[in-house]
């Protein structure tokens, strides 16, 4: 193992940079489905989430199924996150007001301010639905696609789970615009 790694092994210390990619790639599309359903496209936001879902399952098991090893498994997580990632950026220009993007500095903080709450509780979710992939990646390499399938979310547990942040970002972001901000 290598010192600067702790307590990392040989083994999976390859796999860190791939790792460290998904989750660059990955973080700014989290706020995806929250902002559809703030522009009022509840549809889209349950088709993206459910897409997504799929989408990492394909793209994780694949190169297991087709008896690669971790390193092509991270590769397809990178993938995963790097698709995406583009698609949110496609589902988010579609979503977004025509013209120049313009930026109230105090606007922006009253609504830090107020949506706090909702993006500790969206990142704390974001946080817990992966954390686990990556310590038994680091901990236990061999053991990472057995439980990257037997800890695979069922998309149906993070909706129920998520249905009250759902139901608040719209109801925050229709006072927002009412200016109830109380």
């Amino acid at each position: 193992a290598r010192p600067w790694l702790g307590g990392v092994t040989d083994q999976a210390a390859p796999l860190l940079p791939w790792i460290a990619l998904t989750v660059l790639l990955e973080l700014p599309s989290t706020c995806t489905p929250q902002a559809l359903v703030a522009a009022e496209r509840p549809g889209w936001a349950s088709v993206y989430g459910t897409a997504m879902s799929g989408l990492k399952v394909v793209c994780l098991s694949t190169p297991l199924l087709l008896g690669h090893g971790l390193m092509e498994a991270a590769q397809g997580l990178a993938a995963y996150a790097a698709l995406r990632l583009c698609v949110s950026v496609y589902l988010l220009a579609k979503t977004m007001p025509p013209g120049p993007l313009r930026i109230d500095l105090r606007l922006a903080w009253e609504q830090l301010v107020y949506t706090a709450p909702l993006a500790l509780s969206i990142g704390s979710t974001v946080l817990n639905r992966h954390a686990d992939k990556w310590i038994v990646a680091a901990l236990i390499p061999s053991a990472f696609g057995a439980y990257v399938f037997a800890g695979q979310e069922v998309p149906l547990v993070p909706v129920l789970g998520n249905a009250m942040g759902t139901i608040l970002a719209t109801r925050i972001t229709h006072a927002f615009h009412s200016g109830d901000l109380t």
